[in-house]
């Protein structure tokens, strides 16, 4: 599978998993030589597989898509992951990016 078809929920425990050990290391880091930031790009191009709930007013789930917005835009973050970013300092940056239908 590749890396962009595993969910981003995946690659957050997967991150933290690597780095938990180093939550001082790089609590030091930031705050006397560096930032640190996890920056999160996704694109999402229409394709068939999600025109049936992407016109705008259609409800899914308990969730109502609103005109401009992708389907598959959105996740969540577990408080462990939160929890370990704030002590080692770490910010976030997410960029998603959902093309309407042509």
């Amino acid at each position: 599978m590749k890396s962009h078809e595993v969910p981003l929920d995946d690659h957050f425990d997967a991150l933290l998993r690597r780095l938990s050990g180093s939550t001082n290391r790089i609590r030091e880091l930031v705050q006397d030589e560096a930032t640190a930031r996890i920056q999160v790009v996704r694109h999402f191009d229409p394709g068939p597989e999600d025109r049936h709930i992407s016109e705008p007013g259609r409800y899914v789930g308990d969730y109502e898509r609103v005109p401009g917005q992708h389907p598959l835009v959105g996740f969540g973050l577990e408080p462990d992951f939160i929890q370990f970013a704030a002590k080692a300092g770490i910010g976030f940056d997410f960029d998603e990016y959902g093309y309407e239908h042509e």
